[in-house]
């Protein structure tokens, strides 16, 4: 199938995992299924968007949940 075109077929989560093989959309079924299991409000959204929304850079903009001045330190610990 074309990668801009919905699926002709949908395979069962079931089967993917059986196969362990299958495309993101195949995959992202998987998950929705597993969250949607243990009871999460999941989704697959399937669509386009203009590349002025899919390439908005947004690392340069302030977190709102820091106060101006204020310094975060992160720390990491490898086990």
């Amino acid at each position: 199938d074309p990668p801009d075109r919905f699926p002709s077929v949908i395979p069962s989560p079931s089967n993917v995992l059986l196969w362990q093989k299958g495309d993101c959309f195949d995959f992202a079924i998987v998950l929705c299924s597993l969250l949607i299991g243990v009871g999460y409000d999941a989704y697959v959204v399937y669509g386009i968007a203009p590349r002025e929304l899919t390439t908005k850079n947004e690392s340069l903009m302030e977190n709102p949940f820091i106060k101006k001045g204020e310094v975060m330190i992160i720390y990491a610990r490898k086990n």
